[in-house]
């Protein structure tokens, strides 16, 4: 394996874990609409839909894990929760979304945070139901509230970092396609 390669993989994976840290440490003890930003949601959305599937899916697997950790939630709801998403959002985009705008980011990201409450709701209320938790999830209009905020933060800094990447790089920039004439 090369050297450089090394490198870049492990200032990566450095990198995540600073954020994950900083997500659990300083995001989550913020005050109440405030602590609804999950930075992880929107690492793994705009590498997923913006530059790669599979460095998105192994982004996903490694926080969902460090997530898992430290989360009081029943086992495996984070992380089963953040893979399904993570595939269902790649196969809407590979389906229904032809190019990498900020519309199509901005359509599936909504839909992958809704898609991620729905399977932990789900996976929490059958845990319940089977006696593996103590925990279980009423949808009532604090966890729409909890929803609606994550969702509104996921799509602001979703559209405040797609316009800079745009603004300083060539990579997103639309790209017009003129007929010559014959």
């Amino acid at each position: 394996m090369d050297f450089t390669k090394i490198i870049k993989f492990s200032g990566g994976f450095l990198l995540l874990l600073l954020l994950i840290f900083f997500q659990l440490s300083f995001i989550d003890n913020l005050a109440t609409p405030w602590s609804y930003c999950n930075f992880i949601f929107i690492l793994i959305f705009f590498t997923v839909l913006l530059i790669n599937y599979q460095l998105g899916f192994w982004l996903t697997m490694v926080s969902g894990l460090f997530l898992e950790i430290y989360s009081p939630l029943i086992f495996g709801a984070i992380f089963i929760s953040l893979v399904l998403t993570v595939i269902i959002v790649n196969f809407l985009f590979n389906l229904f979304f032809p190019n990498r705008s900020l519309y199509s980011l901005l359509i599936l990201s909504a839909g992958g945070t809704i898609c991620f409450h729905f399977f932990n709701f789900l996976y929490l209320n059958l845990a319940y139901w089977l006696n593996f938790s103590s925990l279980r999830i009423i949808f009532s209009k604090d966890y729409f509230f909890t929803i609606s905020w994550q969702l509104f933060f996921t799509l602001i800094i979703l559209v405040v970092v797609f316009l800079l990447l745009q603004l300083f790089t060539k990579r997103f920039k639309s790209v017009f396609l003129v007929e010559g004439r014959r």
